[in-house]
């Protein structure tokens, strides 16, 4: 289980990194991997738009009610990691009751 004190800030639905050209979007919550999902069928399933688009994505995103903020950099960035959890996102999901 986890809990949170009362200084944890609240886990966002997706975090974003940006990496000059492109921002890539990350989901943290079921709500954000739902969010990614639609995100991956518009952007040939990388979560990723034109940095010069964030702004406009992460609008549209807060508009539909998820929470976004900038990912929290911790150390070396290893693109395995992204990888693998893009690749977990694009299995086909069962279809929900």
């Amino acid at each position: 289980m986890n809990f949170c004190t009362r200084s944890d800030p609240p886990v966002p639905d997706l975090s974003w990194s940006d990496d000059g050209w492109f921002t890539q979007f990350l989901p943290n919550t079921k709500a954000g991997e739902d969010a990614w999902r639609v995100m991956a069928t518009h952007t040939d399933g990388t979560g990723k738009v034109l940095s010069v688009h964030a702004a406009d994505t992460i609008r549209q995103l807060r508009a539909k009610g998820y929470t976004v903020a900038e990912a929290r950099r911790t150390g070396k960035r290893s693109g395995a990691n992204d990888d693998a959890l893009l690749a977990e996102l694009a299995k086909p999901q069962a279809p929900r009751s």
